[in-house]
């Protein structure tokens, strides 16, 4: 496949554009505003979606394959709340707490364990622990 004269002029322009207009470039190119991203990140999604107008996208027998992997790989199917970090089965956290070390597991979905218990969210064991409302995502200090 050879780049058309026209798209190496489009991907060179791309370089040239500030953040605002990698912005506005993506919107009109994809259809949907760009979410936060780094202008590095912003270029590099404007110049796939500029080459795959120009040679086309993946044909359905390539996405199915794509599919099938991304379902094996549990970093490709984490579920992330909010801007908090997702949190992976496995995942130990802990806290210090009025001079008691308290550590929770992360064991599934929505699914801690401290203290032998099962909890559905970090919150809970933070009101376990001080007696009061937190959120349980700062509380443990993955979330700021």
């Amino acid at each position: 496949m050879k780049q058309s004269a026209a798209l190496e002029r489009q991907l060179r322009a791309v370089d040239a554009l500030g953040y605002r207009e990698l912005q506005s470039k993506f919107t009109s190119l994809c259809g949907y505003a760009p979410g936060v991203m780094k202008t590095q990140g912003l270029r590099r999604r404007i110049v796939y979606r500029l080459q795959e107008i120009e040679f086309g996208g993946l044909n359905a027998e390539d996405k199915s394959k794509l599919e099938k992997i991304a379902d094996g790989d549990m970093l490709a199917n984490l579920i992330r709340e909010g801007v908090g970090r997702a949190i992976l089965k496995g995942t130990r956290l802990s806290r210090e707490w009025k001079g008691v070390r308290h550590e929770v597991i992360a064991s599934g979905e929505r699914k801690f364990e401290y203290n032998g218990k099962t909890y559905k969210s970090l919150s809970a064991i933070a009101r376990e622990i001080t007696g009061t409302r937190w959120n349980g995502k700062i509380f443990f200090g993955v979330k700021k």
